[in-house]
């Protein structure tokens, strides 16, 4: 390992900083990426807190669903969601996504199979999050499928590549009402498929939610009838 350090110096996945090959679980080097030792903590597991019940974002003591949600009817029933996206966190997901360091996608899946096996009874189908096909050119892969596949792999729990999306308009600049019928208008449910009863999407970053209603909305006019978000990081 010294030898290493010395010749081919280690660059932490996320934030580039040089470290010594010693301070990696030997199962980060195995599986083809590495988090220093400060980012590695950083996206340790935190007490949640008290959370909205729908989409997980913090809200006071007492308060059992957040102001937007009592204001929005999703189609999803429920998110569970590990971290706010900024820093570290946020810094992983770019890393995975934009980089791109495809293996974080294995960090994510490690990091949300706990909240998985812990959350949701089974039986339960992963369904991700379908990207654009625009989007897979660009960077090689469509990450919430890679994060299901790993979560599937590591939990038994079984997966269903059910949905797909067509180009739309970028979200970004988009009001929740366009963005859910962007979104909306976008993906559609692959044909001759039979959705099972109770799914868990999955997908990296929860935003305003208007994608995961859209997916919802779709899967469950195929059949399912419960249908809950996984999400690694939320933004608010």
């Amino acid at each position: 390992m010294g030898l290493l350090d010395v010749c081919v110096p280690a660059h932490c996945t996320v934030c580039g900083a040089v470290h010594r090959y010693g301070d990696h679980p030997v199962c980060e080097l195995l599986r083809g990426y590495a988090l220093c030792p400060a980012c590695r903590d950083a996206c340790a597991p935190a007490s949640a807190g008290n959370r909205c019940e729908v989409c997980s974002v913090p809200v006071p003591r007492f308060i059992r669903v957040c102001e937007r949600c009592r204001r929005e009817v999703f189609a999803f029933s429920r998110a569970v969601v590990m971290h706010r996206y900024s820093g570290v966190p946020e810094r992983v997901v770019e890393s995975f996504k934009f980089a791109p360091h495809k293996s974080l996608g294995r960090f994510v899946a490690e990091q949300l199979a706990p909240a998985l096996v812990g959350s949701f009874t089974p039986p339960v189908t992963l369904v991700p999050v379908p990207s654009s096909l625009r989007s897979v050119r660009r960077r090689g892969f469509a990450g919430a499928v890679v994060i299901a596949r790993e979560l599937a792999r590591l939990t038994g729990v079984p997966i269903e590549e059910l949905l797909r999306s067509r180009h739309a308009r970028s979200q970004k600049a988009l009001s929740y009402e366009d963005r859910r019928a962007n979104a909306l208008a976008s993906i559609s449910l692959k044909a001759h498929r039979a959705v099972p009863h109770r799914i868990v999407l999955v997908d990296d970053v929860l935003t305003t939610g208007a994608t995961a209603d859209s997916c919802a909305e779709r899967l469950i006019a195929g059949g399912a009838k419960d249908v809950c978000l996984l999400a690694y990081a939320i933004e608010y």
